[in-house]
């Protein structure tokens, strides 16, 4: 149970203090998401779909395909996780993305998109929306005669 406890902290911690990234010679720090930046990489991460199907029939192939098509895509969504800023986003969001597109190797881009998932708390976003879409306090009672234990 101990254990638990620390891995919270530690959780916490990350998420209040960002990670720091070596990307060329820079060093970026990646911190958690606020809502309009967790949307607007969405909203990119949707236009993305990838056909596992496709992938298993043609690995090499439909891997060169999906390089070509998303590469900078993906390194737009590093730029606004990195920005995470409504206004840094639009100022600065292609001139960032640009360099990450030279910059970036894949296995960074791939250690980089998983510290943007875990940054991005997705489990309090649902619990949050868990709570809230849950039942309302004044929400009538379907049946509130006494034969149905209503009343």
């Amino acid at each position: 149970m101990k254990e638990k406890g620390t891995e919270i902290k530690a959780i916490d911690t990350l998420l209040q203090n960002g990670i720091i990234v070596d990307i060329g010679k820079r060093k970026f720090t990646i911190s958690q998401s606020y809502l309009g930046t967790i949307f607007t990489i969405s909203h990119i991460a949707i236009t993305m779909g990838i056909d596992e199907e496709k992938i298993k029939d043609n690995p090499i192939g439909e891997s060169r395909d999906i390089a070509v098509s998303h590469a900078k895509k993906m390194a737009r969504i590093v730029a606004i996780a990195i920005l995470n800023n409504k206004w840094k986003i639009r100022l600065f969001e292609s001139v960032l993305a640009n360099f990450l597109f030279w910059k970036l190797t894949p296995g960074e881009l791939r250690n980089i998109s998983e510290t943007v998932m875990t940054l991005n708390n997705m489990g309090d976003f649902m619990n949050s929306i868990r709570l809230i879409s849950g039942r309302r306090m004044t929400e009538p009672k379907k049946n509130l005669s006494p034969g149905d234990s209503g009343g």
